[in-house]
């Protein structure tokens, strides 16, 4: 299988706000993959031989999204069973030059979904990979980027899983405009931004240069995930090889590098509270055999990845006082300390229904 964004079909669009699929503009022109987009639908027992996606050259892309990968570009709420993608070959070009719509660009490039919301993988397999990603912001200074070896922008749970995939993302930002934006890049071996995932095995080299040198940035790489935003990395396997050379700036550019995972992201972690009580973020009891910059690294989440107040490392948040009651641990309320110095969108007598706590190994 090889495609290019010319393969895939014009799905069309709806104006009205609220339906079931909005797009920004008269086209879903920024994607190419065996599927466009999905919604509830069901993929089992499916194996992919050696997909090539191709957006280099005349086949670069510049525009407002580019979603990229072998299966599926954007999911909501699909189940994925015993998929196999043997050898795929994506490489991507993109840039924010021809930008509508958006505010600055938005790729997602990964093995099998680039955009995953909500979607059940059970028994996937990545094999042999390579996906390389060139990102440039010429029109715009910002924007996010997020790169996977399975899953790319991920809101889904993964059990039983592997992948084995060499990633390469260079990036830089050129652009001369005034008003600056951050530059957010999300990259892991299994996924870019993740939610649950047990008993999963992921396979890379990493390999991340980005160059902001001026201007607000976050560059987060984790040998499992770059971003983990609900719930738990647990009882995975994870082997990586990453290697980062990044130009940010000194003061407003922050790297965050993690054996598992590259940054613990705490809005999305304390969104989840609306929905679920008592629910764990974080890592613990995973396997971990990686290398950073060629030598062993044990740094399962980065203190800069990590919550933070007054230079303690927080691993919870807690809406009152309480006590685990199986391990004896007690937990004082840190509600108001979070939100003052990170924030949050949920309005806070949502939050304090509800408890969340980060563990790590």
């Amino acid at each position: 299988m090889s495609v290019t964004t010319a393969d895939v079909a014009n799905p069309g669009y709806d104006k009205q706000e609220g339906s079931r699929w909005y797009a920004d503009g008269p086209g879903c022109k920024g994607a190419a993959g065996l599927f466009g987009a999905a919604c509830k639908a069901t993929f089992t027992n499916l194996t992919l031989e050696s997909p090539s996606i191709q957006l280099t050259g005349d086949n670069s892309f510049s525009g407002d999204y580019m979603y990229a990968a072998s299966l599926c570009c954007f999911d909501m709420g699909s189940t994925l069973k015993d998929i196999t993608v043997n050898n795929p070959d994506i490489k991507v070009d993109y840039n924010d030059e021809k930008l509508e719509y958006a505010e600055s660009l938005f790729t997602s490039v990964a093995g099998i979904e680039a955009g995953s919301w909500a979607t059940a993988a059970t028994g996937c397999t990545v094999n042999g990979g390579k996906i390389d990603v060139n990102v440039e912001c010429i029109s715009k200074h910002g924007g996010e980027v997020y790169v996977g070896g399975m899953l790319g922008e991920c809101y889904s749970s993964l059990k039983k899983c592997k992948s084995d995939v060499d990633i390469t993302l260079n990036g830089k930002d050129v652009s001369k405009a005034k008003d600056d934006m951050e530059l957010i890049v999300n990259v892991g071996g299994m996924g870019a931004a993740n939610a649950a995932a047990t008993t999963t095995e992921s396979k890379s080299t990493i390999d991340v240069k980005i160059a902001k040198e001026k201007g607000a940035s976050s560059v987060n790489v984790g040998g499992f995930t770059g971003a983990q935003r609900y719930q738990q990395v647990s009882k995975c396997d994870v082997n990586a090889d990453i290697k980062t050379d990044c130009k940010l700036d000194p003061d407003k550019g922050v790297l965050n590098v993690g054996a598992v995972i590259g940054r613990m992201d705490v809005f999305y972690a304390s969104l989840i509270l609306k929905y679920a009580d008592g629910v764990k973020c974080g890592c613990i009891d995973n396997n971990v055999n990686v290398t950073y910059n060629g030598s062993a690294y044990d740094v399962l989440i980065p203190e800069e990845g990590k919550l933070s107040i007054d230079g303690k490392t927080v691993d919870y948040v807690a809406t009152k006082d309480y006590k685990d009651e199986e391990t004896g641990k007690e937990y004082k309320e840190n509600l108001n300390a979070i939100a003052e110095k990170y924030g949050t969108y949920l309005p806070k007598e949502e939050l304090e229904k509800n408890i969340l706590y980060i563990e790590v190994q």
